[in-house]
């Protein structure tokens, strides 16, 4: 894997990142509440769930004898020695990582609850949604 594939994957994960927080932020809102059905918001939570599942599980091989861990942040590298035994190579980054990876997770399906949201917002009452500052 290339470095520019790696900066590529750390871009969009920090992409990701922004956008659940504010989908997060949006569904927050009290005013918003009349917009969605709670059940949806539930629905949501359990394919965020599944997405982290998905997302803990994936693993790739960077070389021939190197394997990361983690999407869309590589948490943990494993190196495969001699005798078939990883051995791995975690930092201080590493606890982060995981946490951003978890929470795109859950996140992730929250943005498309969001935007629907804010398009049913927008077409009921016939005007634009404003963003405050």
């Amino acid at each position: 894997m290339s470095p520019t594939t790696v900066a590529i994957t750390e871009v969009i994960g920090y992409l990701m990142t922004a956008l659940g927080l504010g989908a997060v932020i949006v569904l927050c809102r009290p005013r918003h509440w009349p917009h969605f059905h709670k059940g949806w918001l539930l629905s949501t939570v359990g394919i965020g769930v599944l997405l982290d599942w998905l997302i803990f599980l994936r693993s790739y091989h960077w070389s021939p004898k190197l394997i990361a861990w983690g999407f869309p942040f590589a948490a943990a590298f494993f190196e495969v020695q001699e005798d078939g035994h990883l051995m791995d190579f975690v930092g201080p980054m590493t606890p982060v990582h995981f946490m951003l990876n978890l929470f795109i997770g859950l996140s992730l399906p929250h943005l498309f609850l969001a935007g629907y949201v804010l398009w049913k917002k927008r077409h009921s009452t016939g005007t634009s949604v404003e963003v405050s500052p």
